[in-house]
Formats: C-alpha cells, sequence, structure tokens
C-alpha cells in the first residue's frame, strides 16, 4: 500500500475583497505554500491555514473553490486556531 503525501493547495485571491479564494496549483513541499493554503491529508478534506491570525469572523466570510471542480468547499468544522482555520469538503467530489 503507498502512502500517500500531504497535498498543499495555496490560494489567491479571486474578488478585490479578498473574501473568494482559488487555489493555483498542488505541491507536496509546504516550503512552497505562503501566505493562506489548503492541506489535504485525506481526500477530499481540506484545512484551511493561513500565516497570518485570521478572526472567526473574517473567516466565516471567506469562499473557499474545491482544487478539483472548482465549486465552493462547504465548511463542515470551525477553525481550531486563528492560523489553522475551518475544515473544509466538497459535495460534487467528495
Amino acid at each position: 500500500m503507498e502512502i500517500q503525501k500531504i497535498r498543499y493547495h495555496p490560494l489567491v485571491d479571486a474578488n478585490s475583497e479578498g473574501t473568494e479564494k482559488v487555489p493555483m496549483f498542488l505541491t507536496t513541499d509546504p516550503k512552497g505554500v505562503r501566505s493562506m493554503y489548503l492541506e489535504e491529508m485525506i481526500h477530499g478534506y481540506f484545512r484551511l491555514y493561513s500565516r497570518e491570525p485570521v478572526s472567526t469572523g473574517e473567516s466565516d466570510k471567506l469562499r473557499i473553490h474545491c482544487p478539483q471542480c472548482g465549486r465552493g468547499l462547504m465548511k463542515i468544522a470551525k477553525n481550531s486556531t486563528t492560523t489553522k482555520l475551518g475544515l473544509y469538503t466538497c459535495d460534487r467530489c467528495r
């Protein structure tokens, strides 16, 4: 059985307010991510991380797009800390 590497999806702003985030590419090197990114340890489940602290109010305004299909992800768990944010999944891809 092959062990799956953790996958990282760096995010960029898709609107001028910075509330809509779109994954740019996939990397398995955590050094390749900068400010905000999705971490995929289990296929189809994405933890949102930020290098800078983000309040719960700010993170609740974010709309994160699925790395596979581009649709909006559904938040299934709340923030753990100000940098380890919500857990998301995609209704279509899951």
